[in-house]
């Protein structure tokens, strides 16, 4: 799910800014405008790697503006189908519990998906879900929960995903042979 990738953009910068910390200028500008892009190929860009800029071609374009063709590494996050991961509850409603995963990647275990296991209750002035076999087991918001991915959709430049829930693993016996 993650991955490094190079990336090439262009970046222009007035004369006057090629100066010793020029380097230094270009990756900041790089850094602010991709991180958070998200690209159906490539995922979401997480951070970009310092110290791997590559000026590909360099060229004035108007009165002491030069436009710099840069290739770039980048830290990339593409959700997976199958991928299990651990991710936030960032909202709990009738419809699902909805998550986030790397503050980038928004997921839902629909409410379809929890029946016959968790049932849905308001408490007070927030909302959890409750299991149905261990009523002291309780969803609630900002809980940590390991989920599988099992559907993602790309749309309007944002990746979303369908998950369920993994049931953890039964408890280790300690029995001697």
């Amino acid at each position: 799910m993650r991955n490094t990738t190079h990336l090439q953009t262009c970046i222009c910068l007035p004369c006057d800014r090629l100066d010793d910390n020029f380097k230094h200028v270009i990756e900041t500008m790089i850094r602010k405008r991709w991180k958070g892009f998200c690209q159906e190929r490539i995922g979401y860009v997480v951070d970009t790697l310092d110290n791997t800029c590559q000026i590909l071609s360099q060229k004035i374009i108007d009165h002491g503006i030069w436009q710099l063709c840069i290739r770039f590494q980048a830290h990339t996050l593409l959700p997976e189908i199958g991928y299990q991961v651990e991710a936030v509850v960032h909202l709990i409603t009738s419809f699902g519990i909805f998550l986030h995963y790397q503050e980038y990647v928004r997921i839902i275990i629909p409410e379809y998906l929890l029946e016959g296991k968790w049932t849905f209750q308001k408490q007070f002035s927030h909302q959890v879900y409750r299991n149905m076999r261990d009523p002291s087991k309780v969803i609630g918001l900002h809980d940590t929960l390991l989920i599988k991915m099992i559907d993602i959709r790309f749309e309007r430049n944002d990746f979303s995903c369908i998950a369920q829930l993994v049931d953890p693993p039964p408890p280790l016996k300690n029995e001697i042979f």
